[in-house]
Order: C-alpha cells, then structure tokens, then sequence
C-alpha cells in the first residue's frame, strides 16, 4: 500500500490522481487513534453530523496542503448545517516521530475539524490510489456519492446542499399520500374445489403484461394502478393437470378470476 502511494505522489504535484469508484451502499466503518493516539471510531465521528465529508490527505501531499485553509472555512459553514468534516492523514514517516510537526502544521492552516491517524486494513480505502480523496458519508457512514478525487474546493459545500436538498425532498415526498391502487387475485383449482399450487399466470393490459405463480391457496395476486379490464392466461399449467388456453378477462371493477383446471388423463 505505502509503494503504491508513494509511486504516485510525485505524479500529484501535477495533477490530481485516480481513485476507486465507491460502489453504492458502502459503509465507511473504521476503528483508529487521533493524532496524540487517543482511540476513535468511525461511529463516534459521523453520527452527531446528517453529512460528513471525509478527506484524505497527508502533509506530503501539495494539492492537500493547498486546499487546507479552504477546508477550515467550509467545515465553519457546514456545521451551519448540522454537517462537517473530518480529516483522515496518511503520511510516509511514523506518526509518533512527527507528531509535534503536525500539531504546528495543523495549527498553521487552522484545521478546526477533527483528524485521525489512517485506519490500516480497511477495505474502502484500500483502494484509494492517491491524494487527496473525498468521501460524503451519512451518519451511519454510508457512502453516498462517488467519491470526488483531487483538490476541487468549489465541489465540496456544493455537493454537501444537494445531498441535503435530495434528503428534504426525500422527506417531504414520504409524507404524500401514495397513489391509489387495487389488486385483482386469479383463483385456480381443481375440479373438486381444492387449490392448485404453482400454476404460471400471465396478466395483461393491453401494453405490458406480468406474471405470477399460485400460491399454496391457489391464489395468484396483480396489484394494478387502476381498475378496468385485463387479459388472464394460464401461461403454464402444473404438473398433473392439462395445458388451459383459455383467455379469461376481469370485470372492469375488483372481482376474483376463478380458475378451474383439469386433471391429466
């Protein structure tokens, strides 16, 4: 790991370097120390902020030391917002060698926000190719963009409100009253009146159709958006009875289809 980003830390004083797309619904979870070695966890750094954005960074690094007094400022205005952030520090030396350095270069670029030592073994950012990378997490941890590889302050608060904006109208669309629906059930059974278990059934409109398979009570359940008439096929009879190419329709209002298959002769 530490080859690896060493090979491309020169290459950063140029242009800002690659990164692993987050896959969707990840969970950044780490356990790790502050830089005077006290222990932290992921849990204890997200779950007060609704978002908390995650950067990655090392004093090695010039585009994150360029960035540094932005991000002061950006972590005031985001705990406006009940949000943050949080600062994860790779460097190539032993941490307790530099510590006293840190501490100064923190001071110096008056990074108010916490910051801890970079978790080892983690399979998330093991997969981080470079610096610095920024992550948007919940406050569960769950990742929730890509991440947004280099030094691009302009993104940071920008993306934080859109996160924000998409969790409002999240919540503002929960409390609509859902779009009124029915269901029409096709009952299909033997002869004698007993349910015939696994029978495929095909249910159409005049665009689409879907299918479902009859449950133990014989019963196989369409949940339409409105009611009028639909198309009913017994697409595959199960075994033990004879094929149906019946077609079979609904009433244009709520009413059970019944079904009768014959045995096999």
């Amino acid at each position: 790991m530490k080859k690896m980003i060493l090979a491309v830390a020169a290459a950063s004083m140029m242009l800002s370097c690659q990164s692993v797309m987050a896959e969707e619904a990840q969970v950044l979870s780490f356990e790790t120390t502050d830089i005077d070695g006290n222990s932290v966890t992921s849990e204890d750094l997200f779950k007060d902020n609704k978002i908390t954005m995650v950067n990655l960074w090392g004093t090695w690094c010039p585009n994150c030391v360029d960035e540094m007094e932005e991000l002061a400022k950006i972590h005031t205005s985001l705990q406006e917002k009940d949000c943050g952030i949080v600062g994860i520090e790779w460097e190539e030396r032993p941490i307790d060698a530099m510590a006293d350095e840190i501490h100064d270069f923190m001071e110096d670029k008056g990074m108010n926000y916490p910051n801890v030592i970079w978790p080892e073994d983690n399979d998330i950012l093991g997969k981080v190719m470079g610096f610095p990378t920024t992550f948007f997490v919940d406050s569960t941890g769950k990742i929730l963009t890509d991440p947004i590889i280099g030094a691009q302050v302009d993104e940071y608060e920008k993306t934080v409100d859109e996160l924000l904006a998409n969790e409002t109208e999240a919540e503002t669309d929960g409390g609509a009253e859902p779009e009124e629906s029915t269901e029409y059930r096709v009952i299909v059974s033997d002869p004698d009146g007993n349910p015939v278990e696994g029978a495929m059934i095909q249910f159409c409109d005049e665009v689409s159709c879907t299918f479902q398979t009859t449950d133990a009570n014989g019963a196989a359940v369409f949940g339409v958006a409105e009611q009028k008439v639909y198309e009913v096929h017994v697409l595959q009879a199960p075994e033990g009875f004879e094929p149906d190419e019946n077609v079979y329709k609904t009433p244009d209002t709520f009413s059970d289809v019944k079904i009768v298959l014959e045995k096999a002769q």
